[in-house]
């Protein structure tokens, strides 16, 4: 069965951690971002799921790091529940993962930004890794 983009109703950040991991003010090359979540279930009704998610969006060699915690409410299709017999698996959590990302792009930008850290593109994400 073909995965079904997840919607979400609302998401909201309650935490927004901002690392720079070197304190020299050295040029860097251009770093790739890569993109890592967790995300625990904290209810479930119907067809709808609430989650908590730590998204960590962090250059690669690691220079600096961003981590945003926050809850998310998840409309998920019937028939995509009844395909997986509820499990909704690692292909789920980062297509997930991912719409979140899109969701808060604009405060991540700005964050980095504003704190003249080099910003990722909504581009550079090509893959998620769920954290178990």
């Amino acid at each position: 069965m073909a995965l079904v983009a997840p919607a979400i109703v609302s998401t909201s950040l309650t935490k927004i951690r901002v690392v720079k991991v070197t304190n020299r003010d050295e040029k860097y090359p251009r770093a790739a971002f890569g993109l890592s979540a967790d995300m625990k279930e904290v209810g479930r009704s119907g067809n709808n799921l609430k989650l908590r998610f730590t998204i960590a969006v962090e250059t690669n060699p690691l220079v600096q790091r961003a981590e945003l915690q926050g809850r998310v409410d998840v409309r998920i299709d019937p028939a995509l529940l009844a395909a997986t017999g509820g499990q909704l698996g690692e292909d789920f959590a980062s297509e997930l993962a991912l719409e979140i990302y899109k969701r808060h792009y604009q405060t991540i930008y700005s964050l980095f930004d504003s704190l003249s850290l080099e910003s990722p593109s909504p581009w550079l994400l090509r893959d998620v890794h769920v954290v178990q």
